[in-house]
């Protein structure tokens, strides 16, 4: 992983802004396995969202791009500073919620994002292969595009996803 990009950071906010690229990405749990998979971003991350720009990878035969972005991320993590901490933690904490325009410490906040990809030419023998750990070969090129987006809303322990895919070439 190769990460450039500058940052600052003081006790009531931070923010960083930069490129990520990833080579060689390999993943392996009880769902899915790959390799050979690399990734690249612009971001900008600060104390209240998380964006990624241009970003673009490939990966089981095929190649994405689009962006993505997350909104309030880190308010679960405030409000439980601001739960279990002493009262000059508790205002900094409810500070960068009310600096920012958000919901005030009372009402809950909900984190949530968006995901936008646009996926080309992924191979079905390799999607296939990543999904099954059986190791039977389905042979065949999948030769298609898709746009995907996502929608994501995370409140207390339930998470609520929205998916919708938009036009499909075949």
């Amino acid at each position: 992983m190769e990460m450039k990009g500058q940052g600052t950071w003081s006790f009531s906010q931070f923010a960083s802004t930069g490129a990520v690229e990833v080579r060689d990405l390999a993943w392996r749990d009880e769902n899915i396995a790959f390799t050979k998979g690399d990734v690249s971003s612009d971001y900008a991350v600060d104390d209240q969202q998380i964006k990624l720009s241009k970003l673009q990878g490939k990966v089981l035969g095929g190649s994405f791009n689009g962006d993505a972005q997350v909104e309030r991320w880190l308010s679960r993590i405030l409000a439980w500073q601001a739960a279990n901490q002493s009262k000059p933690a508790e205002s900094v904490a409810a500070s960068r919620v009310e600096r920012k325009g958000e919901k005030k410490k009372s009402e809950e906040v909900v984190a949530a994002g968006v995901l936008h990809l646009r996926l080309r030419d992924f191979s079905a023998e390799e999607i296939a292969d990543s999904l099954n750990p059986t190791g039977h070969r389905v042979g065949g090129r999948l030769v298609q595009q898709v746009r995907y987006q996502a929608h994501w809303k995370l409140a207390g322990k339930a998470l609520r996803t929205m998916l919708t895919s938009g036009s499909r070439s075949i």
